[in-house]
This record gives C-alpha cells, sequence and structure tokens, in this order.
C-alpha cells in the first residue's frame, strides 16, 4: 500500500482533526499522519514506523505554499493538514505525484531467476 493510498482509506473512517493529538490512531478525529497510521493498525508513536514503512515521507520537496522552503513530505504534510488547512485527500493527491506509479515499482522488483533442476541421470560409460 501506498502512503496516499493509506491516507484515503484512513479518512474513510474518522473526521479530520488537527495537533499533534490527532496523528494517533486512537484519536477521534484524524490528520493525514494519523489517518495512514489507522489504515496500517499502526500504534502510537507512529512517526518513526510511519517513516520507515513509507520512505517517500522522506524525500525533500519544496513546501507548496511557500516556493522558498524545503522540507521532507513527512513535515509538508503535517504543516499542509494543520497550518495550511488541505483536506486529507487533497494532501493524498499531491504525495501521490511523488510516489512510484506500478510499472516503477516493478521496474525496481529483482528479476526472477529461474531454477533448474539438475537431472539425476548418471552418465553410464
Amino acid at each position: 500500500m501506498k502512503f496516499s493510498e493509506a491516507v484515503r482509506l484512513g479518512s474513510m473512517s474518522k473526521p479530520r482533526g488537527t495537533g499533534s493529538k490527532s496523528s494517533f490512531a486512537d484519536a477521534d478525529a484524524l490528520c493525514a499522519l494519523g489517518a495512514a497510521a489507522f489504515a496500517c493498525g499502526l500504534p502510537e508513536g507512529m512517526a518513526q514506523t510511519l517513516k520507515d514503512r513509507f520512505p517517500v515521507l522522506m524525500t525533500v520537496v519544496v513546501y507548496p505554499p511557500n516556493k522558498n522552503l524545503f522540507m521532507s513530505i513527512y513535515e509538508c504534510v503535517m504543516c499542509l493538514n494543520d497550518a495550511g488547512g488541505w483536506t486529507r485527500e487533497r494532501i493524498a493527491d499531491w504525495v501521490s505525484t511523488f510516489e512510484p506509479s506500478p510499472v516503477e515499482i516493478l521496474e525496481l522488483a529483482p528479476p526472477s531467476v529461474p531454477i533448474y533442476e539438475e537431472s539425476q541421470d548418471e552418465v553410464v560409460a
């Protein structure tokens, strides 16, 4: 599952929240990060777990409202949700532009190596 998909899925379960408490999956209202954590079944204190599960969150990008500011997608998501007033769906749409497409994911996958069984026949002289 991609981060943007987790945000969308978690957003269907609880209303939008802001502030630090809304990032915990057990909150009554969830921010975009909390929605993703909820969708993945992650516990409290999940910041590092989310970053480990979704490496795209560590990508440094231009912060949309301020083209002179660079920060990680994780930080952008927090700011866009709380200060920017973006909906979780809008945040998911924006993050999805940085996520690999299914074709790119397949291209990154290691090639499958066929397994050949050796013949058990003995060579008779």
